[in-house]
């Protein structure tokens, strides 16, 4: 008679050998739900781990089979084409899912219910990081510029970007604040004050891109109009950062829209 721990050796290397999962010949009704066992796929043969709750759930779906994460986006995705790749391709896509989260109520909620951090209220207000720890986050950053970058986008900077860098070094920025004080014109506030574009810089470059096929020819154009340059500040106004928020629809987006 044989030993009984060779039946049992045998016995698993005849399920490994035949794609037999083993969870499916034992008994997992005692097991509790929260029990994490060992389950191999019955797509790929891969093993991965999986509670006894989400086992008898995905059994149901399966139809009594074993499938892995990834192999269920590979065999569900007809009814999920968004879980490819190739799906966010498209730019009309992009744009209706970005509308529909900003639409939410659970963006409006979150954008208006905001926790206040600053002062004594951040976690690290009156606080400094370790010697250890700043030495750290230095070699995590070192090096990190250009095509390092976490933001690296080929070299590329927006035009509109490129005109506000040219606004700023014209001083349009600081005679803006000099004019209004230092000061919001709305609350008086003078913390985090900014200078606000009542015609976004974004919608002047979408005005006259599709006029140019040379980014150059562009952007020396944009920089000789009056709206840019701007000698009497009438398309500018400081403002406080929250002032600045109910200033625009959508503040922070790529495609901003001014409150009229």
């Amino acid at each position: 008679m044989k030993n009984p721990k060779d039946l049992l050796g045998e016995r698993i290397n005849f399920i490994y050998k035949n794609k037999i999962n083993f969870m499916l010949l034992c008994d997992i009704s005692n097991l509790k739900v929260i029990n994490i066992v060992d389950i191999i796929c019955d797509n790929c043969n891969s093993t991965f781990k999986r509670t006894i709750k989400n086992l008898k759930t995905t059994r149901r779906k399966w139809e009594g089979k074993d499938i892995c994460k990834s192999c269920s986006c590979k065999l569900s995705i007809d009814k999920k084409p968004q879980c490819s790749k190739s799906y966010w391709e498209s730019q009309d896509v992009k744009d209706r899912h970005s509308l529909s989260v900003k639409r939410s109520d659970n963006f409006i909620n979150g954008i208006f219910n905001r926790e206040d951090n600053s002062g004594d209220k951040n976690p690290m207000f009156g606080k400094s990081h370790s010697t250890e720890t700043i030495k750290k986050m230095s070699i995590a950053r070192t090096g990190k510029i250009g095509e390092n970058s976490t933001a690296w986008k080929g070299g590329k900077m927006s035009m509109t970007r490129l005109i506000k860098g040219f606004q700023n070094r014209n001083g349009w920025y600081k005679m803006v604040y000099e004019r209004d004080g230092f000061k919001c014109v709305y609350c008086g506030s003078k913390k985090k004050i900014e200078a606000h574009h009542k015609i976004p810089i974004k919608n002047i470059v979408d005005e006259y891109k599709n006029d140019f096929d040379i980014n150059d020819d562009l952007y020396k154009f944009l920089i000789s109009l009056d709206i840019i340059i701007d000698p009497d500040l009438s398309n500018g106004v400081t403002l406080c950062r929250e002032c600045h928020k109910k200033e625009h629809i959508n503040f922070g987006s790529h495609n901003p829209i001014v409150i009229k």
